[in-house]
C-alpha cells in the first residue's frame, strides 16, 4: 500500500465519516543515537483509498489568538536558558475558546473540540482492540512477540480496574491552570479557556548539531508571505507577538508506550502543518495635539526606551479580569509550560544557516553646538 498524494482535508464546514479512519497494528521503530538503539511503537492513521492507497488526514481548526509559536526545551530548563542554542522543537498553545466564549463556545469552536474528541475516541477504540488481542496472545501464544508495548497494556488494565477506559489515553486538550497567589501552587481555573499543546512538524537535530531544528510546517504572514519559524518564535532573546492564527493539523499516527510519570499508555500525535498568522495591530498614541508642546523643564533625564503599547486585543479582552487572573491567562496564551517529551518526531536533518549580512549603514556624526551665557 503506497502513500497517496490525495489527502483527506476536513474543513470546519464539511462532514467527515470517522468510520473510514484506519489504524494499523502497532509497529516497532528504531534509530541509533550515540551508539545506543532507541525503539518506540506507533500505528499509522489514514483513510484507505479506492486503490488501497493511504490517504493522510488533515483538519482545519477554528482561528484563535496566540502568543506566537512556543519553543520546546528540555524539561526543567530555566526561562533565561530557553535560547535558540538549547531549542529542541516547536509548538503552539492553542486555546479552545476565547475568554468571552468560555461558557458559550461558538459553533466553530465546538466543531474543533469535536474533532479532538473524535480523534481521542478512535485512539481509545484502537487501544482496546489491540490490548484485547494482546490478552489473547498471552494466553494462547506466549512465545510470540507482544502486539502492544507492556506500558500500554499495563495502563489499559489499570483503566479497566478503575472503570475509566479514557484514563489510559492522553487528552489532546485540558483544563487551564493558574498559580494560586496565596500558596504558589497550580490550581484549575474553569474561567480560563481549555488549552491544547500542539507540536509543529519539524525534524529533531542531533546532539552535536549547530543551529535550530528544521521546521517543515508552512507559516504564512500578512500578504501571503511565507516566513521562517523564527519570525514569531518565543524564547528568552525575543519578544512575544500576539496574533490571530488559522491552523491546519495532520493526524500523523498513534504513539504506544510510557508517558513519564503520567498513567497514559498511548496518545494521538497531531502536528500543525500550516499556519496563517496575522500579528495583532498595536494601539497608537493620540493622532491629535490638543495640549500643544510640553514646555515644562525636565529635572531628570528620561529613559528613551519607552515601553511599546499593549496590543489592543489584550487590553480589551484578556486584561479585563483582575490582576491575579491576568497572570493565569497570560501564562496560558504564552504557553509558558514544560512540554512532556514522550515521542519521536522523525529523521534528524541539519538545516544550513546563512551567514549574517554586514551592516552597510554609515555611522552618523553628531554635532554639538555650544551657546554663550549672557
Amino acid at each position: 500500500m503506497s502513500r497517496s498524494n490525495n489527502p483527506v482535508y476536513v474543513s470546519l464546514h464539511s462532514d467527515f465519516d470517522w468510520s473510514l479512519v484506519h489504524v494499523e497494528e502497532p509497529k516497532c521503530n528504531e534509530i541509533n543515537k550515540a551508539g545506543n538503539p532507541i525503539t518506540w511503537h506507533t500505528s499509522s492513521v489514514y483513510v484507505k483509498g479506492a486503490n488501497g492507497e493511504k490517504r493522510p488526514i488533515y483538519f482545519q481548526l477554528e482561528q484563535q489568538m496566540l502568543w506566537g509559536i512556543s519553543g520546546i526545551w528540555p524539561v526543567g530548563t530555566d526561562r533565561a536558558d530557553q535560547t535558540l542554542d538549547t531549542l529542541e522543537g516547536y509548538q503552539i498553545t492553542y486555546p479552545m475558546t476565547t475568554i468571552n466564549t468560555v461558557n458559550s463556545p461558538t459553533i466553530n469552536e465546538l466543531k474543533t473540540q469535536k474533532i479532538f474528541d473524535n480523534i481521542r475516541r478512535v485512539t481509545s477504540e484502537a487501544m482496546q482492540r489491540f490490548c484485547k488481542a494482546e490478552k489473547e496472545r498471552k494466553k494462547k501464544n506466549p512465545s510470540q512477540p507482544p502486539i502492544i508495548p507492556s506500558p500500554t497494556y499495563t495502563s489499559y488494565l489499570g483503566a479497566i480496574e478503575e472503570d475509566n477506559i479514557e484514563a489510559a489515553v492522553k487528552p489532546i486538550y485540558s483544563l487551564a491552570t493558574r498559580k494560586d497567589p496565596s500558596t504558589g501552587k497550580s490550581v484549575v481555573d474553569a474561567s480560563i479557556p481549555k488549552k491544547a499543546y500542539i507540536k509543529l512538524k519539524y525534524y529533531k537535530k542531533k546532539a552535536d548539531d549547530v543551529g535550530i531544528p528544521k521546521c517543515t510546517a508552512t507559516i504564512k504572514g500578512p500578504g501571503n508571505k511565507i516566513v521562517s519559524v523564527q519570525k514569531y518564535l518565543q524564547h528568552a532573546q525575543s519578544t512575544s507577538t500576539l496574533g490571530t492564527a488559522k491552523c491546519v493539523i495532520q493526524w500523523e499516527d498513534i504513539y504506544w508506550g510510557a508517558h513519564g510519570k503520567s498513567p497514559y499508555g498511548c496518545n494521538a500525535r497531531i502536528k500543525v502543518v500550516e499556519i496563517n498568522y496575522t500579528p495583532e495591530a498595536k494601539t497608537t498614541n493620540s493622532d491629535y495635539n490638543f495640549l500643544g508642546p510640553n514646555d515644562s523643564p525636565g529635572d531628570e533625564e528620561e529613559d528613551d526606551d519607552f515601553p511599546s503599547p499593549i496590543p489592543k486585543a489584550v487590553s480589551e479582552e484578556y486584561l479585563s479580569m483582575e490582576n491575579e487572573e491576568n497572570n493565569g491567562v497570560l501564562d496560558l496564551i504564552q504557553g509558558n509550560v514544560d512540554d512532556e517529551l514522550d515521542d519521536d518526531d522523525g529523521i534528524e536533518e541539519e538545516e544550513e544557516e546563512k551567514p549574517a549580512k554586514k551592516s552597510t549603514k554609515k555611522p552618523v556624526k553628531k554635532t554639538v553646538r555650544k551657546t554663550k551665557k549672557e
